[in-house]
């Protein structure tokens, strides 16, 4: 999943022979999660590329959004979004 909001976030799609740029972004606000909270982290509401630490968040609940939204692009798109960091 990229967090940014570059054009490296767009992700080729394959389909029907076809390939298709989708930005991780469209994919996480089409599964519900734009302004969806967790703990002190958030899913931005004007960008569902972007957390938000909303004052108490913490890195384990930043992870825990970013693992539920890969999870949920997944079911829903049969999708596997990457993370553009890396996590150390």
């Amino acid at each position: 999943m990229y967090l940014s909001p570059s054009t490296s976030s767009l992700r080729p799609i394959a389909a029907l022979g076809a390939v298709l740029l989708i930005k991780s972004s469209y994919l996480i606000e089409n599964v519900g999660l734009k302004g969806y909270i967790l703990g002190g982290m958030s899913f931005s509401e004007l960008h569902a590329n972007f957390l938000v630490n909303l004052g108490e968040g913490t890195f384990e609940e930043a992870m825990e959004l970013i693992d539920f939204a890969k999870m949920k692009v997944k079911e829903k798109f049969n999708i596997e979004l990457e993370l553009e960091i890396e996590v150390i």
